[in-house]
């Protein structure tokens, strides 16, 4: 009898959870990418892209994309001081789903944070100038940050970290032997720029690929870690140590401690930013004559 009577239940949970699903699916980001006419050179500068920025939702980051019919070219620019910081500090890694959906089958991990840096935010200045290993103080900018804490120059670490398909699989390259993958940053004038190129199909030379062809959707994800507060309390400059690499962190209108120290005077303890997680569809483009 019970049976009987929740059998008509039946039909309706599995449209409330098909519903529910395909809310899902709709409420992620679409991207359209343009098929390239032009040379992109991979330098984390904006000079070769022509078309709008995407803001990603509503996280602080906004993305472009054009494709040729071997390789995806994406750019990232990010604004927000807390954003920069994150991503300089922690990394970030772009996933690749070449059937369109949200599975983590091949990602690019840049910077790429080498444990025991000083980069996981309690190590203060250990880990070079902005908490990464590898990186060094830019010229013409302040250590403790302020408002000239803006580079001119700067090196970024030479190390990226490709990742997948298998859960534990993880791969350090250097980005001038990357078999394909080519990927840079720059800050310029506030504003953090992060290009990425990735080949499309595997080959002998280039192992690492989106396994994707022109023409098709993709999925793309967007993911940094959780940054954690800093834990010396006699520190000033919020994510681990010295100041702060594009904004001042620490400095005038910085993100850090008051300067004098301390927590006293009611001063709010500073909270870090949310980590970014996001996933999109992204339409890869096709020749004109298709």
């Amino acid at each position: 009898m019970k049976a009987a009577r929740l059998s008509p239940l039946i039909p309706l949970v599995f449209i409330l959870i098909t519903s529910a699903t395909t809310l899902r699916a709709s409420a992620r980001l679409q991207l359209d990418s343009r098929w390239r006419t032009a040379d992109i050179v991979v330098d984390g500068k904006q000079g070769d892209w022509t078309s709008a920025l995407t803001p990603l939702g509503d996280r602080p980051v906004s993305v472009d994309a054009v494709n040729d019919g071997s390789f995806l070219y994406l750019r990232l620019a990010a604004s927000d001081p807390g954003t920069r910081m994150q991503i300089l500090r922690q990394g970030l890694t772009i996933w690749f789903d070449g059937s369109g959906g949200t599975k983590k089958t091949i990602g690019i991990r840049y910077p790429f944070i080498q444990p025991g840096s000083g980069a996981n935010n309690t190590g203060g200045d250990r880990g070079g100038y902005g908490g990464y290993g590898g990186g060094r103080r830019p010229r013409g900018g302040s250590a403790s940050g302020g408002d000239r804490a803006e580079p001119e120059t700067f090196e970024p670490p030479e190390e990226l970290e490709v990742l997948g398909p298998g859960k534990n699989d993880a791969r350090m390259l250097m980005r001038d032997r990357a078999q394909g993958i080519e990927v840079a940053l720059q800050v310029d004038r506030g504003t953090l720029v992060y290009e990425l190129k990735v080949p499309l199909a595997k080959t002998g030379d280039q192992p690492y690929a989106i396994d994707a062809a022109a023409g098709k959707t993709i999925g793309i994800g967007f993911e940094t870690p959780k940054m954690e507060r800093e834990a010396s309390e006699g520190r000033r400059g919020g994510f681990g140590g010295g100041g702060g690499f594009g904004g001042g962190m620490g400095g005038r209108g910085g993100m850090g401690r008051p300067r004098g120290g301390g927590n006293g005077g009611g001063a709010r303890a500073f909270q870090p930013p949310k980590p970014i997680k996001a996933w999109a569809t992204l339409k890869l483009a096709a020749p004109a004559s298709e």
